[in-house]
């Protein structure tokens, strides 16, 4: 078996640390890091821990002393965690000043760099997730685990959503070669934008809707539910069906609920403030990034030829798949206690 790299063995440590016996860490080890280790390789990682307090192979860790000369306890170690999984955005500057603060250990900022590094904490970019109330995560949980106690598969769901997608020539990223000056791209002040509104479910998609303004709720009962939905309702569940959509006023006017009622359609109602429980909304993602990317366009026109060229693309196989990754998403909002799953 390959050597494990230092960062699974802390891993292993802290596992360990939370109660997980050896079956239950090898299992853990390779759902989060994809890795295969042995339950003999994780006891003598253990063992090794217990007897000296470190998981190191040598005294040097990338040109300096092992910081835990100095950190080296159970104890720093989960002060250490804790504190980064409190404040993820926590700077070594002022990582340092709790240590001190709290045990009365003095480290240098390059050195409580390297000792944040060793303990399995890298440095990356932020990424958007939804802000959820301490209400909201306790209904999440709660749903999430009626969804995984009753093996919830999801056949008649149709996930719905509406987005804005504007005008966009460029991904972000840009190459420039060295010597040369770096081109720039142009934009518009104010680039023209369009709505899109669309469901997915494993018998396949709607139709899309591409309009323009604000929705408000004539319009949603109008032309998105009366002339989108219920002929896909008609056409493809003929027999049963649970609409999806979220807590937005248009969605949940008396005058919409009253509409709904009257055209036999089933409102699925989820929790609020979680858009990772809905597969449309990375859908959503891949629609934007074909338009910055492929379509490039500069002209309503070609803006909405590119979304309909990519909706052409929306294969039932490709809804399926976009639903199956509830699996993942379920169970990981369960163990993050109703927070964002990271999905």
């Amino acid at each position: 078996m390959a050597r494990i790299k230092y960062d699974i063995k802390v891993r292993i440590i802290l596992l360990r640390i939370d109660g997980l016996g050896y079956r239950k860490i090898v299992r853990a080890i390779l759902a989060e890091e994809n890795v295969k280790v042995s339950q003999k390789s994780v006891r003598n990682i253990i063992k090794k821990y217990n007897e000296t307090g470190s998981v190191l192979n040598s005294k040097r860790f990338g040109g300096f002393r092992n910081p835990r000369a100095k950190l080296g306890t159970e104890e720093h170690m989960e002060f250490v965690d804790r504190c980064m999984r409190e404040t993820p955005d926590l700077s070594a500057r002022k990582l340092k000043v709790k240590i001190k603060s709290r045990f009365g250990i003095d480290i240098s900022v390059s050195k409580m760099n390297k000792y944040r590094q060793v303990l399995g904490w890298k440095q990356g970019t932020t990424h958007y997730c939804q802000m959820i109330s301490a209400d909201n995560k306790e209904k999440r949980k709660l749903w999430c685990e009626e969804q995984l106690r009753n093996g919830e598969t999801f056949d008649d769901v149709i996930f719905t959503d509406e987005s804005r997608i504007e005008i966009s020539t460029t991904s972000g990223k840009v190459f420039k070669k060295i010597g040369e000056a770096a081109r720039g791209h142009q934009k518009p002040k104010h680039p023209y934008s369009v709505m899109v509104w669309a469901g997915i479910s494993k018998r396949g998609p709607t139709s899309l809707l591409i309009f323009a303004g604000i929705m408000k709720s004539p319009f949603y009962q109008d032309e998105i539910l009366q002339k989108t939905l219920v002929p896909f309702l008609r056409d493809y569940f003929p027999d049963h069906h649970r609409f999806q959509q979220d807590n937005d006023p248009k969605h949940t006017s008396k005058s919409t609920k009253a509409y709904m009622e009257e055209k036999n359609i089933n409102w699925w109602r989820t929790t609020a403030s979680s858009p990772d429980l809905n597969p449309i909304e990375n859908l959503w993602h891949e629609m934007k990034n074909y338009i910055r990317t492929e379509v490039k366009p500069t002209t309503k026109d070609q803006l909405v030829d590119g979304l309909e060229a990519f909706w052409k693309t929306v294969t039932v196989e490709k809804c399926q798949r976009y639903i199956g990754h509830l699996t993942k998403v379920i169970p990981a909002v369960i163990l993050a206690d109703g927070g964002p799953s990271g999905f």
